[in-house]
């Protein structure tokens, strides 16, 4: 079935959700927690845009930062580098657009197409090209996100509506995808191609799950650790149909989630999922969708607008008193 055609069938299994998950289950649950509304109380945290950059690059849709302060844009052709003064220093070019773009050890640049994944040199050299599109285990329909951590390469992929686990050669480890074995329903539902990862200093995966308006917890086995979020417009949780989209982590582990919709948004919150600080819809496009996120060393966030063809740096404001 065309990947177009499977996210118009599940459109219409997200609206179902609306209405309430099957076998009763809320979704937002995870670990016990109740999915009690929280009182409506101001964020602890406060955000302010520092920096605002267009960068001459077509069809801009993501971002990966380097240790050593390079920026890297993700665009129609191929990855574009800046150092951190905004100036370009190089550019890697690929067959097709990128659709998100990852930084790994020794300064090496992942970069996907929809089924396609390049890695290149800290040079900008290519190195290899790997991954086969298809809708078999482990084969590639659109990959909307990646993430590497030491050996492995982790690849949300919104086509096939799965998480892949690559070694950094290109080798399979496992795919999380279909059914749950337990409650029938599928692991990771998309409506529309967003779906995102990161990896923690730990080795644990948090991806989005949008379909049911979540963030999840995976560790490096796979095995699914806890989750969090639910659908509403309360402040930790996600609204319209497919929430959120992008996610971040910071080094100092909290966690930074983007929404899509007539108020697009992002949010930082914990790892448990309690939110700590709102960054606005003033600040985007209106209906802006795939907002890819970064965290640099700092605590600042480094938000891609691709209607605005923007990059946006928010940093936290001190706390009075």
């Amino acid at each position: 079935m065309a990947t177009a055609n499977r996210w118009m069938i599940l459109v219409v299994l997200a609206a179902i959700c609306l209405g309430g998950c099957a076998d009763g289950a809320d979704p937002s649950l995870g670990n016990g927690d109740t999915a009690d509304e929280p009182e409506a109380t101001a964020m602890p945290w406060a955000y302010r845009l520092v920096l605002r950059r267009t960068p001459a690059v077509e069809g801009l849709k993501g971002i990966a930062l380097g240790d050593d302060g390079r920026i890297y844009l993700a665009s129609a052709s191929g990855v574009t580098v800046f150092d951190g003064d905004w100036v370009q220093i190089g550019h890697m070019p690929t067959p097709g657009p990128v659709t998100a773009v990852a930084v790994g050890p020794e300064g090496r640049v992942f970069a996907t197409e929809k089924a396609r994944v390049h890695v290149f040199g800290s040079d900008g050299t290519l190195i290899s090209s790997w991954g086969r599109a298809g809708e078999g285990h482990g084969e590639l329909g659109y990959v909307t996100g990646i993430a590497v951590h030491g050996v492995d390469v982790w690849l949300a992929d919104a086509g096939n509506r799965a998480l892949h686990h690559f070694d950094v050669t290109g080798d399979l480890v496992d795919s999380i995808a279909g059914r749950d074995e337990t409650t029938g329903q599928p692991r990771i539902l998309c409506p529309s191609p967003y779906m995102d990862v990161a990896a923690g200093t730990d080795g644990e995966v948090m991806i989005t799950n949008p379909g049911y308006w979540r963030v999840e917890r995976y560790s490096r086995g796979g095995e699914r650790l806890g989750y969090w979020g639910g659908q509403g417009t309360a402040p930790n949780r996600f609204p319209g149909c497919c929430n959120p989209t992008n996610l971040a982590l910071s080094a100092d582990g909290y966690v930074v989630t983007a929404e899509k919709g007539r108020s697009p948004r992002v949010k930082v919150s914990d790892r448990q999922g309690q939110a700590l600080g709102i960054i606005g819809t003033e600040f985007f496009a209106p209906a802006s969708a795939g907002m890819d996120l970064a965290v640099d060393a700092g605590g600042r966030v480094f938000v891609v607008d691709p209607a605005q063809g923007a990059v946006l740096v928010f940093e936290r404001m001190a706390e009075e008193g």
